[in-house]
């Protein structure tokens, strides 16, 4: 009679392969004396670890009023931000579904609100091929654009401009159509605005419009060897806005740059 195993036997099976497999180990006994043949087989249920998959991505496409470069957007800008989402790598998982949190185009809302844009993709690993089963959310990066308020400068005869009017940067910009300055798109702090002329020919009111949380210490004249031109402006807080308008009517061009 042969010794019965104990328990604690280790039998030994090692693989590595990818997928979904199920494994059943079992031993078969056979005896010498009648051809009798005895089979012991176990089932060990185990759990299946896999790579997550990865996030999804975002593909947006910005069609607004002097661009979205830096995902910044000029508080009043119009337009458009078309986007695609896709998923990730599934890593074996099956895909679900796909959810964006907004849908395409998105209409650049006013003010300065933001916009936020995600995508989750929905996964699963059924109890077939996953012990247990998986059902993963994986959310992409979110794709922000936000809201500034950059550096304009201009000249014209109205004496003072609505929150309204300084977000209608088509009123303003004269590469929108605009007859009053530039705005020079991205330069939120005034000093980053470097050098630039405020044409005021023909007798009007310069203009320069900062964001309202700097104020300015100087407006240097860079054609007069950095003299100091601020007591020739008023400061008006417009909303957001710290408008400086010359005090009295020009008729010339002055070369600028700001200081804070």
């Amino acid at each position: 009679m042969l010794a019965q195993t104990g328990a604690g036997t280790t039998l030994r099976y090692n693989t590595t392969t990818s997928g979904s497999h199920t494994y059943r180990l079992e031993v078969t006994a056979s005896s010498p004396l009648d051809a009798t043949i005895n089979r012991q087989s176990a089932t060990v249920t185990g759990t299946l670890n896999k790579i997550a998959p990865t996030p999804p991505t975002i593909s947006a496409t910005p069609n607004v009023q002097l661009g979205a470069s830096n995902n910044q957007i000029e508080q009043g800008a119009t337009g458009t931000i078309s986007f695609t989402s896709a998923y990730g790598s599934s890593n074996g998982y099956t895909q679900v579904s796909l959810v964006n949190s907004t849908t395409s185009p998105i209409t650049v809302p006013s003010g300065n609100t933001g916009i936020a844009i995600t995508a989750t993709a929905n996964y699963t690993s059924p109890g077939t091929d996953n012990v247990p089963t998986d059902t993963p959310s994986i959310q992409s990066t979110p794709t922000v654009y936000s809201k500034i308020i950059s550096v304009r400068y201009g000249a014209s005869v109205a004496t003072s401009y609505t929150q309204a009017q300084l977000e209608n940067l088509a009123l303003w910009d004269t590469t929108l159509g605009g007859t009053i300055g530039t705005i020079a798109k991205g330069a939120i702090n005034p000093v980053s605005a470097g050098t630039f002329n405020l044409v005021m020919n023909g007798g009007n009111y310069g203009y320069i419009v900062v964001d309202s949380t700097y104020t300015l210490t100087g407006i240097l004249n860079t054609g007069a060897f950095d003299s100091n031109d601020l007591n020739e402006f008023t400061r008006t807080v417009v909303g957001p806005y710290a408008v400086y308008r010359t005090n009295a009517l020009k008729g010339n061009t002055i070369p600028y740059r700001l200081t804070i």
